[in-house]
């Protein structure tokens, strides 16, 4: 995954939006961004939050955050219900799909002639002529057709409930999905007369009686300078292409492997450079220190190179990236695989997800054994081993499916309660007829680093031998002692 900025659009309507100018860098450099001059950005902090009272925890604000409209105007959400509506709170904007970090993010609607505008007063004013890059996280509410972004301005405080002289800066590009949040961003020039301004302005564009995009994780930086692009203790791995490739450790240079995967162009900041493994830092295991394929469990054998990097807390998922994870590279497979940036390439491609700020220890589902290939007889009692990095998971789902059905009919399911040993098919009550089986394990829930193996298994029918009628075999008998009888007329 890579920073690009889009700014031909921007370009078009520098007029409107004042100087718009990316910040160039001689080759192999790339700009370097000052801190965030955005407070609480997150929006975590609502320890000086305030709610106007509107009905279903309507028009709550965030610590330093405010904002203007009608009443009520803009609204925060929260994953827990804790500050502002609960994000399954009628009328249900944004239900199942929490905030990309932390718990709580802001919504402002775009009411016609009267939006409901987000905003907060900067420590300082922006400097005239100077470059910045300001960034969000959007999500489209479930609730309004339209996609929707936000336009950022600067300006004086609000009289009232109205902003006067707003100088724009840019706009976001629309969020386009319901279902996942995505980053948008973009670079300008602080135009004349910005140097007095202080209030920073989020403003739910275009106008239109029906959008209302989520936003969380907002960035205001100032362009510092040129450095060095990726410099060695900020990659993480290296593959050999951008997609379908091979990879290598982050110390491979001169063997390929030119597309390197950045902790500095993927997560805010500079990652500490420690590419020693420890807690859940690890990505992924390779095959070889160069020219590898991957899998998502170490194997001293078979995988023995370790692809681990800083505080990072790294799962692998094959519905996409939760919480405050991002995606850092994809998988093919959960073995033997191929990588690519992020996205992933295809629907059957999977995430390996990191969140920089770290975490608890998350289990690791390890193996299924006992079910290989073609050793199990119709009706035996095979047993069924399912192995966890960390034993102290206590809830496994075992689901059977017919393999060679092209819907993946599910045949049986059941839960292995005790991850501690094993378990016999006899115990989940599965009768499994002669056939091609996949059985999948399942750590339920999100909060698992490797959560599902998969085993295909063959139930074959016990070997019979051919049973000869009473009858039949009097007739074998007797035709024996005919044969013998000839034979021993003909030698006298």
């Amino acid at each position: 995954m890579r920073k690009i900025f889009v700014l031909a659009v921007l370009l078009a309507f520098a007029p409107l939006f004042g100087q718009v100018s990316a910040a160039t860098c001689p080759p192999g450099q790339i700009p370097d961004y000052g801190d965030n001059l955005i407070k609480n950005p997150d929006f975590e902090d609502v320890s000086a939050g305030t709610c106007c009272g509107g009905t279903e925890n309507q028009c709550c604000m965030p610590t330093d955050w405010a904002t203007v409209g009608p009443n009520p105007p803009a609204d925060a959400h929260s994953n827990d219900d804790t500050f502002g509506m609960g994000i399954n709170d009628s009328p249900q904007h944004f239900v199942g799909h929490p905030t990309s970090n932390g718990n709580i993010f802001v919504a402002g609607w775009s009411n016609v002639g009267f939006p409901e505008c987000i905003y907060q007063t900067l420590g300082a004013p922006l400097e005239d002529g100077e470059e910045y890059i300001v960034s969000g996280w959007l999500l489209k509410s479930q609730q309004h057709v339209d996609d929707g972004a936000y336009k950022v301005s600067v300006g004086d405080p609000p009289v009232g409930n109205t902003f006067i002289g707003l100088i724009d800066l840019g706009t976001f590009d629309d969020a386009v999905s319901s279902s996942e949040w995505v980053l948008r961003e973009f670079e300008f020039t602080a135009p004349a007369g910005t140097a007095g301004k202080t209030v920073l302005v989020f403003t739910p564009t275009p106008v239109a009686d029906n959008l209302y995009p989520g936003l969380d994780l907002v960035s205001l930086r100032k362009f510092e300078g040129c450095v060095e692009a990726c410099p060695d203790d900020q990659i993480i791995m290296r593959l050999s292409s951008s997609s379908n490739a091979h990879g290598a450790l982050w110390d491979q240079s001169g063997t390929g492997h030119d597309v390197k995967i950045c902790y500095d162009e993927i997560f805010p900041g500079s990652g500490n450079g420690s590419h020693d493994c420890a807690g859940l830092n690890l990505l992924l295991s390779l095959s070889a220190q160069s020219n590898a394929h991957a899998s998502d469990t170490p194997d001293p054998i078979l995988y023995p190179e370790d692809v681990c990097y800083g505080d990072l807390a790294c799962s692998v998922r094959s519905t996409g990236c939760i919480g405050g994870e991002i995606c850092v590279v994809t998988m093919s497979a959960s073995d033997n695989a191929h990588l690519a940036e992020c996205p992933p390439p295809s629907a059957s491609w999977l995430s390996v997800c990191c969140d920089p700020s770290g975490g608890g220890p998350l289990p690791v589902l390890q193996s299924i054994t006992g079910l290989t290939a073609s050793n199990i007889l119709e009706g035996d009692d095979t047993t069924v081993v399912v192995s966890l990095a960390r034993p102290e998971v206590t809830d496994v789902t075992l689901t059977f499916y017919n393999a060679l059905d092209a819907s993946g009919t599910v045949i049986h399911t059941a839960d292995l309660d005790d991850v501690s040993g094993s378990r016999s098919l006899n115990d989940y009550g599965a009768t499994l007829s002669e056939g091609v089986y996949k059985v999948v394990a399942e750590i339920p829930g999100p909060d698992c680093r490797i959560c599902a193996k998969t085993q295909t298994f063959t139930v074959t029918k016990p070997f019979q031998s051919a049973s000869i009628p009473e009858t039949g075999l009097v007739g074998v008998i007797a035709v024996g002692l005919l044969v013998v009888l000839f034979v021993s007329s003909r030698k006298h």
